[in-house]
C-alpha cells in the first residue's frame, strides 16, 4: 500500500492543478524498495524483520538531490505546539491558500460587476 501512495504524490506532482503541503515525504523520489517482504526471524534472538526484494526506479526530473524525498509545493512545517494541541498546520494554510487564490482569481475575472 505505501508503494501505491509514494506513486500517488509523484503523479501528481506534475499536475499544474493540485500542490503539495506540508513537508518532504518519506521513501525516495528517485527509487523505493518494496514488492516482495519475505519475514525473516534470527536463530539466536528471535528477531523478525522483513527484507524488500524489488527496487523501482522512478522516471522523474533529475532536480533533487539524490536521497530526498517527494518536496511540496508550499514547505509548511508542523511545529510540536501545534501538534500537542492537535492543530493541523497544513490544512489551515491550505484554507488560506485557497481564499487567498479565489479573490485573486475574482480579481482578474472578465465578468466584473
Amino acid at each position: 500500500m505505501l508503494i501505491f501512495c509514494f506513486r500517488i504524490v509523484q503523479f501528481q506532482m506534475f499536475d499544474e492543478w493540485q500542490g503539495f503541503i506540508g513537508e518532504e515525504t518519506g521513501g525516495g523520489y528517485y527509487n523505493i524498495n518494496g514488492g516482495d517482504l519475505p519475514e525473516l526471524t534470527l536463530p539466536n534472538t528471535g528477531i523478525k524483520f522483513q527484507i524488500p526484494m524489488r527496487k523501482y526506479e522512478m522516471a522523474v526530473n533529475a532536480s533533487l538531490p539524490k536521497g530526498s524525498g517527494t518536496i511540496p509545493h508550499y514547505y509548511v512545517p508542523q511545529s510540536i505546539e501545534d501538534f500537542l494541541s492537535n492543530t493541523d498546520t497544513e490544512m489551515k494554510f491550505a484554507l488560506n491558500l485557497i481564499d487567498t487564490m479565489s479573490k485573486k482569481r475574482a480579481a482578474n475575472s472578465s465578468f466584473k460587476k
